[in-house]
Parts: C-alpha cells; structure tokens; sequence
C-alpha cells in the first residue's frame, strides 16, 4: 500500500508510460503535471530511480512499495486530495 506510478510523467515533459494491473480492491488519487509543479512537489519530493517490474510477461515480479516517512505520506495525500 502506498506506492506510486506514473512520476516519470510529473517529473518530465512526455506522456505515462506505466501500465498497472490490480490484483485486488485498491484507491488511486491522480495530480495533473501542473498542478504537481503549482504545488511545488517536484523539489519537496524525491523519486528514486526504479526498474520496471513488469512488461508484457507472464511470470511479473512484483516490488514492495518503495518506504515513505509519515510526512512524505501526508505531503502526498494533501497534494493527491486538493487535485
């Protein structure tokens, strides 16, 4: 619980590039670019670099979400809930 996809396309002018699959109930929230510059996340958030987990293949690997601190997890859901 609590990871994200799609920040490539925050961090850098072109288009979303993950495909994600559900294997059960789960909420997702969405911030369009400019609003994630407006807020100014880009410089208060940091995305490590990750692999993809998966493409097109039927044995898929999947990563445990990346850890968050509590303030990253609040600046996160106040940014995704003011969308």
């Amino acid at each position: 619980t609590g990871d994200y996809f799609g920040e490539n396309a925050l961090l850098r002018d072109e288009p979303r590039t993950a495909t994600i699959k559900a294997v059960g109930r789960l909420k997702a929230l969405k911030i369009t670019r400019d609003q994630f510059v407006e807020l100014g996340l880009r410089e208060k958030l940091d995305f490590p670099q990750r692999k993809a987990v998966g493409g097109n293949v039927q044995n898929i690997v999947v990563k445990d979400p990346t850890p968050k601190t509590e303030s990253q997890r609040v600046l996160i859901s106040n940014a995704l809930k003011a969308n």
